[in-house]
């Protein structure tokens, strides 16, 4: 494993809901081919572990996002402001539930890709 995901939590809470966190590289099947999937009927969110420092914030960060909108019911058909509503509830309950996650997000987000 990277050592750039030693710290991220291997599981996430969101509502009443808690999601696995696997490390697979590059060509696994899982990830097909992608920095970062979720499996919401496993509860499971699988990540490329070879992705630079920079990269993996932002994956990791949307994989949240994809996870808070499935718990939280934003769909194709929400509006803007039941976008906004369920997604700014969601990052706050994400957040309280998650503080390691976002510290490991804090942290990884000053590392310099080289």
């Amino acid at each position: 494993m990277s050592e750039l995901f030693v710290t991220l939590p291997k599981k996430w809470k969101v509502g009443s809901y808690t999601f696995g966190v696997h490390l697979f590289p590059t060509n696994s099947q899982e990830i097909d081919g992608v920095d970062g999937h979720t499996d919401f009927a496993k509860q499971m969110i699988y990540l490329d572990e070879s992705m630079s420092a920079e990269r993996a914030a932002v994956v990791v960060l949307h994989e949240a996002i994809h996870v808070i909108n499935w718990v939280f019911g934003v769909t194709d058909d929400s509006s803007e402001e039941e976008f906004t509503t369920q997604v700014s509830t969601g990052l706050m309950s994400f957040w309280k539930e998650n503080p390691k996650v976002m510290t490991w997000l804090n942290k990884t987000r000053k590392l310099k890709s080289v």
